[in-house]
Formats: C-alpha cells, structure tokens, sequence
C-alpha cells in the first residue's frame, strides 16, 4: 500500500521505470552530485522527483519491520515490535493479559511475550500503543513499514491512528509506504529466536529479507 500522486506515477513509466523497481538512494545522490551541463537547480529536482513512486529505497532510518501478536484472529492486540533497520527496537505489550480467551494463545505466546532484547520496552494500556509507536519512528517524514501479514499491517494501522483517549489520532507523516513480505522467516540463523515472540517475529522477518538482497 502506497501514498503517493498520481503525476509521480506518470512521471515514474514516462522514466521507464517499473512501479516495483527498487532504486537505490544513491541514484538520487549521482543526479546532484553529477548533473548533466545543462541542468539548472530545478532540473536536477525534477530529475529526482521523477524517481519519487518508483520505488526509491528508503534510507536505513526510514525502514520498520513488525510483528504483532493478539488474542485470537479478531481479538485485541497484546504486543507489537518494530525493529529499525538499523537495529534500534522496540517490544510493547498492550492490555491485560490475564483475561486472554484463546487457548492457544495462552499456552504458546503468552508465556514468551518477555523473551526478547529490545532496546526499549513498554508495558502500556491499549490506546496508548499508537503514542509509543509515534514516538518511536520520530521525525521520519517517510517511513516504510514491512510486516509478513497485512494482519500486522491492520493492526499497525489501528493502533498508530488511536489517541490516548481511545479516539483519532492523526499521523502527520507526508507518506508512508506498507510492504507484506510474504516469506518463511523460521528456521533462522538468529541465536536464541523465539517463534511467535513479536519481538523475535520481527528480528526474524528483518534477517529473511536482508538474506535476499
């Protein structure tokens, strides 16, 4: 799912780009530190927006992997992660956990949801997950946000957009760009992984795709 413009669309084929062409930053560094002998500032700007909606790759900072954990299919959220492409994370655990319905998720989740090493870890009430999130992607203007569900990605959603009253909450970013990777990220590599562990969940998913670049 992305937000974008129509005119960076068009743009993007008359460049003869596919919309799922990975460009790389560095692309756009070349058209401003090399540009050709007739580009005026504005032509060089062009240039670069010409890649906008083709996919230019985010900068490190700018890239989220989650996972999310929740009490049955359609029950409330009890924790999500996100990891920072560069490493930095996070783990909040949402709710009370001691009224979980599903049986499965009590036997198989709840008994690992502390099992992680997050940089910082919160322990907070529904409607205050968005705030946690909010503050954790920062003044990123343009964040990527990459789950292995759009399970995840929903409930990414709900919770960033809900206020600490329970109400809306707006986002403010200029855009943000959803991924689903749909990929196997068990068995891996990571020592000490734990499987259905968001913070894990997410690490793994983070090392999947780092493996396929």
């Amino acid at each position: 799912i992305r937000q974008g413009h129509m005119g960076q669309r068009q743009r993007c084929f008359s460049q003869g780009h596919k919309m799922t062409d990975l460009i790389p930053r560095a692309s756009v560094l070349e058209i401003l530190r090399t540009p050709a002998a007739s580009d005026t500032f504005p032509d060089m700007i062009r240039r670069v927006e010409a890649l906008e909606g083709c996919g230019v790759r985010s900068a490190p900072e700018d890239t989220f992997y989650i996972d999310c954990e929740f009490d049955g299919h359609n029950g409330p959220l009890l924790s999500i992660a996100m990891v920072r492409e560069d490493g930095w994370s996070i783990h909040v655990k949402a709710g009370d956990h001691n009224s979980v319905n599903d049986p499965w998720v009590r036997e198989n989740v709840i008994p690992i949801m502390d099992r992680h090493h997050a940089d910082n870890a919160w322990n907070v009430n529904a409607h205050e997950v968005g705030t946690v999130l909010r503050h954790f992607i920062g003044d990123c203007q343009r964040p990527t946000i990459i789950a292995d569900s759009p399970v995840d990605i929903g409930r990414f959603c709900q919770a960033i957009s809900t206020g600490q009253d329970g109400g809306w909450a707006s986002t403010d970013f200029p855009r943000m760009t959803f991924e689903v990777r749909n990929v196997d990220c068990y068995p891996t590599a990571l020592e000490g992984a734990v499987q259905h562990n968001a913070w894990w969940d997410a690490m793994t998913l983070r090392a999947a795709l780092e493996e396929l670049q």
